[in-house]
């Protein structure tokens, strides 16, 4: 009895393990129709909201940057606005100090 539990389970397993593969296989219709949206999505977003028809094109926008790179520059500018920013205030506030005085 306990032998034909065994059997009933594994072959449920293999069953079970087939029926998974077969619902995540790249060749599956489902699969392939999620990535051709992904790419047409894609497409448009280059297209639209960066204005460039395909990487290549942006890639030359870019000047071969990457971006982190752009990222980590973006920051490093807003840093030192900032950094001036902040600068700026305490001469105003030491100019208005020493008008006063």
């Amino acid at each position: 009895m306990t032998n034909i539990i065994l059997i009933l389970i594994i072959i449920a397993l293999v069953a079970y393990y087939y029926r998974q593969r077969s619902l995540t296989s790249p060749d599956s219709p489902d699969k392939f129709a999620q990535i051709q949206q992904t790419n047409r999505t894609l497409a448009s977003f280059l297209k639209n909201e960066l204005g460039g028809q395909d990487l290549n094109e942006l890639r030359l926008k870019l000047n071969g940057q990457t971006l982190s790179e752009i990222l980590e520059e973006n920051e490093t500018r807003e840093t030192e606005n900032d950094t001036l920013t902040r600068t700026k205030n305490e001469l105003q506030e030491e100019i208005i100090s020493l008008n006063t005085a």
